[in-house]
């Protein structure tokens, strides 16, 4: 079994971005909000009220890219894009 890397930096946790306006937010941050038909709550972007286009974004700091993918590190699970995978 492999040993975790080591990350050289500290996460940046709950981060959060719209793919439909490219807003930055973090997790608390999210708006429910209450849509028909079906009549579920969803998670919407607070800047442009579009619903389900809400991703994680990279754990790295400063990086607000999409993070499409996790990793085990250490100490811990962190997200992150392409770029900065450990």
């Amino acid at each position: 079994m492999r040993d975790k890397p080591k990350l050289s930096w500290k996460p940046e946790k709950d981060k959060r971005v719209c793919t439909e306006c490219h807003f930055k937010m973090r997790a608390d941050e999210l708006v429910k909000h209450y849509y028909k038909p079906g009549d579920e709550w969803w998670i919407v972007c607070p800047n442009c009220h579009a619903p389900e286009h809400i991703r994680v974004a990279c754990y790295y700091p400063d990086c607000w890219e999409e993070a499409p993918c996790g990793s085990v590190a250490e100490p811990e699970y962190v997200f992150t894009c392409g770029k900065h995978a450990p």
